[in-house]
């Protein structure tokens, strides 16, 4: 997982080496990987790292967004879930920025920004495989 205050790829906190598996549980609003590139267009670096920080293996670069992490989020509220829709195109006009998606950040009450040290919006894995494992509605 990437952490932008150091600026490397650190374990992810539930990675565990006697169990490499990381469940991530949903709703996801955007979930992407990709093997070698770092932009599906000239100007959308949807996985700037892969470039900046290239993988010494085979891996795939994956960018995560879970609208729960964000703590103006209630799963229970409809109205919070669906002002996330306004959120998510900061997060892509972002990938357009230069790939700065990696350093949004939400503050105590949900606002994305690039200081602090909130939860990060944006998850951005390396890893050498992923499973999609559908459950239903959540």
């Amino acid at each position: 997982m990437y952490d932008p205050f150091s600026q490397t790829f650190v374990d992810h906190p539930e990675w565990k080496r006697e169990k490499p598996i990381v469940e991530l549980l949903g709703p996801f609003i955007y979930f992407l990987s990709t093997v070698n590139v770092d932009r599906l267009e000239p100007e959308f670096r949807i996985t700037p790292l892969a470039r900046s920080l290239p993988s010494k293996g085979a891996t795939y670069d994956v960018v995560i967004v879970r609208p729960l992490r964000d703590p103006s989020v209630d799963k229970e509220d409809e109205v919070s879930r669906e002002r996330y829709t306004d959120k998510i195109w900061k997060v892509m006009q972002s990938a357009y920025a230069d790939g700065s998606l990696t350093n949004l950040r939400y503050d105590s009450m949900g606002q994305i920004g690039t200081e602090g040290d909130g939860p990060l919006v944006v998850e951005y894995v390396r890893c050498g495989g992923w499973e999609w494992i559908p459950v239903g509605n959540q």
